[in-house]
């Protein structure tokens, strides 16, 4: 049986992103959501090792409309395996719905900002999703797109061995975009960091590097870089 998806518009209104509210308003901004049902998958992705969101609980965030110029505050929950967010009034699980996805929408979560894009991935293809900006410089811009993939259970080969749960991995990568060209997965290392910035700032850069040792396996090292800088 198909899914059906209804779309529907909620409005919302702005709250206080520093307060610790357990609530949040539901008036004045308009956002579309989609029901959130639950996917037919023909396994139970709960009993896997691993987690399909890049955090477990809901976290307050901020949606922008880049259209209407406004901001509403609510609880966002990144679900990376289906690339989508989860939103709810309360940080509670129940009861909540995602995200219509679009590039005039965008979400800031722990004060990092997440774009609906269009960019090329690992394997060369051309795809959109949720790229996190981590760097916006003269004519580059930094992301990091985020990924994971289902390992499926697999039953012993014989007496000896035991079966394998099913797992997920995680994938993660950076995304660089220059002026008027496509984004495209990027190698960043210690060693190259500084030729991604402005030449007035390349001496600084790799002096942060050193004395953070920063080796930028992951978008921390990048955020601690730029907070620096």
């Amino acid at each position: 049986m198909k899914n059906l998806i209804i779309l529907f518009i909620v409005f919302f209104s702005v709250a206080s992103f520093g307060q610790d509210n357990t609530q949040v308003d539901n008036t004045n901004i308009q956002v579309a959501f989609i029901p959130a049902i639950a996917p037919e998958e023909k396994f139970d992705i709960t009993t896997f090792n691993g987690s399909i969101y890049s955090e477990d609980n809901f976290v307050k965030a901020q949606i922008i409309d880049k259209l209407s110029q406004r901001t509403v505050t609510t609880f966002l929950r990144y679900d990376v395996y289906r690339d989508i967010f989860e939103t709810n009034s309360t940080p509670s699980e129940k009861d909540y719905q995602y995200l219509k996805q679009g590039k005039a929408i965008e979400v800031l979560l722990k004060n990092t900002r997440y774009i609906y894009s269009s960019f090329t991935d690992q394997e060369g293809n051309s795809k959109i999703g949720y790229l996190q900006e981590l760097a916006i410089l003269d004519d580059t811009t930094i992301f990091y797109r985020r990924e994971k993939t289902v390992l499926f259970p697999e039953k012993a080969t014989n007496s000896y061995k035991l079966d394998s749960k099913g797992k997920i991995k995680d994938n993660y990568y950076y995304i660089v975009k220059r002026t008027d060209k496509k984004a495209v997965p990027t190698k960043i290392t210690k060693k190259n960091i500084a030729s991604f910035f402005p030449e007035n700032q390349q001496k600084r850069v790799t002096e942060i590097t050193k004395a953070e040792k920063l080796k930028f396996k992951d978008s921390k090292d990048i955020l601690t870089l730029t907070r620096l800088l």
